[in-house]
């Protein structure tokens, strides 16, 4: 689950590259002419490569929905503090020390460590809920 969440960014860089990415191929063949003088020459093909096209549409949509869970999750975080908290860190980037100092002022004094343990407890009901799920829907109805 943690891991899911550390790769959020790297995965929309990823969803961004591979839209970007035209899947254009091309190759060098040698032919001739079909009159005389029948002499070789290179000729260039290309086009798209629909396989590639497929394989990334695929993985689009995979990363896709890994983000979109981890946006949702962050979403319906418990409190504000966490939703925060999970958004500086995750979605935005941030290292821990910076989290910790966006959240520290007059009313709140959140230490890293303090962070750190609010995310990875709520990361570990996710990942409790996510297990109960999956026991749940392998039992027969």
């Amino acid at each position: 689950m943690r891991q899911l969440f550390e790769s959020y960014l790297a995965n929309r860089a990823l969803i961004r590259r591979l839209k970007s990415d035209k899947c254009y191929a091309t190759d060098t063949v040698t032919g001739s002419s079909d009159e005389a003088p029948y002499t070789s020459h290179a000729i260039t093909i290309s086009g798209v490569d629909g396989v590639k096209l497929r394989a990334n549409r695929a993985k689009i949509e995979r990363l896709e929905a890994d983000c979109a869970y981890v946006e949702a999750a962050v979403a319906m975080a418990p409190n504000s503090l966490v939703r925060v908290i999970l958004e500086l860190r995750y979605l935005d980037g941030l290292r821990w020390p910076e989290v910790a100092a966006r959240l520290t002022d007059d009313r709140i004094d959140l230490s890293e460590a303090a962070a750190k343990q609010k995310a990875y407890r709520y990361l570990a009901t996710l990942e409790e809920q996510e297990k109960a799920r999956k026991a749940k829907k392998g039992k027969p109805a």
